[in-house]
């Protein structure tokens, strides 16, 4: 089927079996002059029933095109700002300013070594994507409020330990 599709002219198409073992996905670039998932799903469906002898279906076509993509990407990276403007006035608001902004920038730090690592592969960023970049901002922000946590408590005690042995030295 791969090799038919690449044959029609479809770079790089890539099927995945999904549900059953008869059940296929198949997902593909935009190609130019394509405008509707419509048309493009039923060419592959003629393309996959003259490869195969078999009747496909059709049980569902998605199509993303240029300006929905656009759209998802600019939604995705708001809602990783605003979360990250969130956090940054949680910590704020609960430990202290200057170790939420080292938080912040950690977190920020994870996000972008992640996107880097994604960019090197060239691994397509989609919903998933950004729920998984959502879970790593979430994991990294529970180690930094417990390593907060712990920092406001060593430095309470120190403080107290210090004025104690200052009282008690005069």
């Amino acid at each position: 089927m791969r090799e038919a599709l690449q044959k029609a002219g479809y770079e790089e198409p890539q099927l995945q079996n999904f549900g059953s073992s008869h059940d296929i996905m198949v997902r593909m670039p935009p190609t130019e002059g394509e405008t509707g998932g419509q048309v493009l799903g039923s060419k592959v469906v003629t393309i996959i029933n003259e490869a195969t002898n078999q009747n496909a279906a059709v049980k569902r076509i998605e199509f993303v095109g240029p300006s929905v993509g656009a759209d998802l990407a600019q939604t995705g990276a708001m809602a990783l700002l605003v979360a990250l403007i969130s956090i940054l006035v949680y910590v704020g608001f609960r430990f202290e300013w200057r170790l939420a902004a080292g938080v912040v920038i950690a977190l920020a730090h994870d996000v972008i070594i992640t996107l880097g690592i994604l960019s090197l592969f060239h691994i397509e960023i989609d919903l998933t994507i950004v729920a998984s970049l959502m879970s790593v901002i979430g994991y990294s922000l529970n180690d930094s409020i417990v390593v907060s946590d712990r920092i406001r408590e060593t430095s309470a005690k120190s403080v107290a330990g210090r004025l104690t042995k200052s009282l008690t030295c005069r």
